[in-house]
């Protein structure tokens, strides 16, 4: 079959077709679709893990500057510390941290994982010093609460790791010293296993695991001793 007539024929179609920008703007955005897409996800996950990072560093200081003001006086003008102050302490921890529900759980797959833990150590000076003169401190008692497979980074109670600290508690670099042996420091780490909202913990594992700590001084002339059984010890394993 042959065109004898180009006006009306396939030469004009393909030149008519070549020239139509009618559908361009609709064919650029299907292909620019998925990048916007990215972006505005990437962009919302991101920032959804600075306010879940900013709520687990602001609630390490809470813990921290709460565990320093518990302790029941006594009539020698010594506070002590019972179970259930620093019970008090993270249960508000709790609701402070609202939907993150730091001491529930989660499903990753078939697995359940842990949402967080929450760890107070209570920091002493010990009475030795080194053969050099250079103090060393100890972890006089340490609680820990959440379902999350997490040790203690920095040092743990009744072990090597939390007696005879030559530095200090806590990073390297970053380590928290008691000014004095009538001075008690409350150190608390506080690991949160981030939950993505669009993304998959495998997708961003490097920053999966959110981990803060904080420390503050007591404030008051506290004992260090042990804390009174009145309720639930929340032993770190």
């Amino acid at each position: 079959m042959t065109f004898k007539d180009n006006k009306s024929g396939l030469v004009p179609f393909a030149q008519n077709l070549a020239s139509d920008r009618s559908g361009l703007a609709l064919t650029e955005f299907a292909f620019s679709l998925p990048i916007m897409l990215s972006l505005m996800v990437g962009g919302a996950e991101l920032s959804n893990y600075a306010v879940v990072q900013s709520t687990i560093s602001q609630l390490a200081v809470q813990v921290a500057d709460n565990a320093t003001r518990i302790g029941t006086k006594d009539p020698s003008q010594i506070y002590y510390v019972a179970e259930s102050q620093i019970n008090d302490i993270l249960d508000g921890a709790a609701l402070h941290a609202g939907n993150l529900d730091i001491y529930g759980t989660h499903k990753e797959g078939n697995t359940t994982v842990g949402n967080g833990m929450i760890v107070i150590s209570n920091v002493s000076e010990m009475l030795e010093k080194t053969n050099d003169g250079k103090s060393q401190y100890e972890i006089t008692w340490q609680r820990c609460r959440g379902a999350a497979d997490y040790e203690p980074q920095y040092g743990k109670f009744g072990e090597a790791s939390g007696t005879e600290m030559l530095e200090g508690m806590g990073p390297n670099g970053q380590k928290a010293t008691p000014p004095d042996r009538n001075t008690d420091m409350l150190f608390v780490e506080i690991h949160y296993r981030y939950q993505p909202i669009f993304f998959t913990p495998n997708a961003i594992r490097s920053y999966s695991d959110i981990r803060m700590s904080a420390s503050m001084l007591v404030r008051d002339n506290r004992s260090s001793d042990l804390p009174s059984a009145n309720a639930t010890a929340y032993a770190c394993a």
